[in-house]
């Protein structure tokens, strides 16, 4: 039973988490990307974060050195064609499709230990007929849930994956645990 029940309540946790932290949901379409649009925000964001170096490396010439990073780099993006929204607009919908692609692989490996977790809820004789059905009931909507937040994300997956690994050489760049970004043709 401890396997079960730790399953559906870690299972909530996650399909909780993610419903906070990224912007999927029913009601959110997220917008469409294009490889182009995938890789020109890369280039923009190495160059806007090596602007936000320069802006952290002089703070003392600045009140709000964030402010006038935020300043510096909206006039950046505006005169490199990007409209700043756009620009914001693209970086969510590219999170938003790694999250879902990282949470596909996730789904993909629970769901080959589901049958036995069920089994073990199953075969649980401290439960009810009627708990047991709950908990199972509730492990296979965590699931539903959870495909139904990747689902939303899928009509990205060509713009996205082909560039995921270097977007997350860009953000360990961006956290400053490597020293060099991503080469992007």
């Amino acid at each position: 039973m401890r396997v079960g029940v730790q399953f559906f309540k870690s299972g909530i946790c996650v399909a909780f988490l993610m419903l906070l932290t990224t912007n999927i949901n029913a009601q959110h379409e997220i917008r469409s990307l294009s490889t182009a649009e995938v890789e020109s925000w890369m280039k923009t964001r190495i160059e806007t974060h090596k602007l936000e170096r320069e802006y952290r490396a002089n703070a003392e010439k600045y009140d709000s050195v964030v402010e006038a990073y935020f300043k510096a780099r909206d006039e950046y993006l505006v005169k490199n064609g990007w409209d700043v929204q756009e620009f914001k607009d693209i970086e969510s919908a590219i999170y938003d499709t790694i999250t879902g692609i990282d949470e596909q692989e996730s789904i993909d490996e629970e769901k080959k230990e589901l049958q036995s977790e069920v089994d073990t809820v199953n075969k649980n004789e401290y439960l009810t007929a009627e708990q047991k059905k709950e908990i199972v009931d509730g492990m296979y909507k965590v699931f539903e849930i959870r495909q139904e937040m990747v689902n939303a994300t899928k009509h990205n997956w060509p713009a996205v994956k082909p560039y995921r690994e270097k977007i997350r050489v860009l953000n360990d760049w961006i956290a400053g645990n490597i020293s060099d970004p991503p080469t992007i043709e």
